[in-house]
C-alpha cells in the first residue's frame, strides 16, 4: 500500500518542483538584493589656487572646548563654477578639521585655532576633496561687521621678551622642510631658536559685501573682529588658517560668514581624509 501511494504522489512531487524552480527568479550576486553599493570615488575639485567662495560656518568653534581632530561643517552660500560647468552647488557642505586649538589662561596670552577644510559634500552625496582655508571671516548676522582694526604687536599678542622662548604645543607645530608652515609655526608656537622668526604676513583687513551679503572677492581678513588676524598662505605645500586673538578665548559661532580660498592642491591618499 506504501509503494502504492508513493507512486501516485511522486510524480505531482516532481511536476510542484519543476514549477518552483521555473518560477524562481535568478539572483546573480552582481545584482542581488543582497549586493553592496560601491560610493561613488571622491573628485579632486579643479579650482585654482587662490579661488575664493563664500560659506556660513555651520558648527561653532571654541578654542576653550574643542580640540585637535575636531570635524565641523560649513554651507557653501554660492554655486562655485569652472570653465562654465557647477563645481560646488549652492547648499553643498563643506567639511574641515582643526589641526591645534590654543586657549588663554596658564602663562598663556590670547587665543589661537589652526583649522583647514578637507572636501564637499554634494547635494547627490558625491565628495569632493579639497584644499581651503579663510581668506575673509566676519561674525554672525546678529553682530554688525565693520572694518576697523590694526596689526597685533608683540605686547597685544603677549610675546614678552621671555615669552619667544617658550613653546605653546597646542597650536601649529613647525614643520621641517616647509618654510611657509614653519611660519605658522613660528608665530603660533614660538619655537626654541636663537634665530628670529620670518615676518608673519597677516592678512590686511579690508572687504565689502554685495547686496546678497555675500563677501566681494578682494575681502581679506577678521571684519567685524578687531581682536582676531588671520594667516592663510597660498604658496605650495601650504594649506589651513590660523586664527590669533587677543582674547583669552577665541570662539567663532555658527552663522559666522567665510569667504574660503583655495590652497594648493595635497596628494590624496585612502588614509588621508580625516
Amino acid at each position: 500500500m506504501k509503494n502504492l501511494i508513493f507512486g501516485l504522489v511522486a510524480p505531482f512531487l516532481l511536476v510542484a518542483a519543476s514549477s518552483a524552480q521555473q518560477q524562481a527568479p535568478e539572483i546573480k550576486p552582481e545584482t542581488g538584493a543582497a549586493a553592496v553599493k560601491t560610493p561613488p570615488a571622491p573628485v579632486v575639485v579643479p579650482l585654482a589656487v587662490g579661488t575664493p567662495f563664500n560659506a556660513s560656518l555651520i558648527t561653532p568653534l571654541d578654542a576653550r572646548r574643542n580640540k585637535a581632530g575636531d570635524v565641523f561643517q560649513a554651507e557653501i552660500l554660492e554655486t562655485v563654477h569652472y570653465q562654465g560647468s557647477v563645481i560646488l552647488p549652492k547648499g553643498s557642505v563643506l567639511l574641515g578639521h582643526l589641526v591645534r586649538c590654543s586657549p588663554g589662561g596658564r602663562g598663556r596670552h590670547g587665543s589661537g585655532l589652526f583649522l583647514q577644510f578637507d572636501k564637499a559634500v554634494l547635494k547627490d552625496g558625491e565628495e569632493a576633496i579639497l584644499n581651503a582655508g579663510i581668506q575673509a571671516l566676519t561674525p554672525a548676522p546678529n553682530h554688525p561687521p565693520s572694518t576697523s582694526g590694526s596689526s597685533l604687536s608683540d605686547e597685544e599678542l603677549g610675546l614678552e621678551a621671555g615669552d619667544r622662548d617658550q613653546a605653546d604645543e597646542n597650536l601649529a607645530a613647525p614643520l621641517e622642510g616647509n618654510p611657509e608652515r614653519r611660519m605658522i609655526g613660528a608665530v603660533a608656537t614660538i619655537p626654541q631658536t636663537n634665530f628670529a622668526p620670518p615676518p608673519l604676513q597677516l592678512s590686511p583687513t579690508h572687504g565689502a559685501f554685495t547686496k546678497q551679503g555675500l563677501f566681494t572677492p578682494d575681502s581679506e581678513g577678521a571684519l567685524g573682529m578687531p581682536d582676531v588676524k588671520l594667516y592663510t598662505p597660498l604658496s605650495p605645500g601650504s594649506n589651513g588658517s590660523v586664527l590669533l586673538s587677543t582674547q583669552k578665548n577665541l570662539r567663532l559661532d555658527a552663522g559666522t560668514k567665510l569667504l574660503v580660498v583655495i590652497q594648493p592642491a595635497t596628494a590624496v591618499t585612502p588614509d588621508s581624509n580625516p
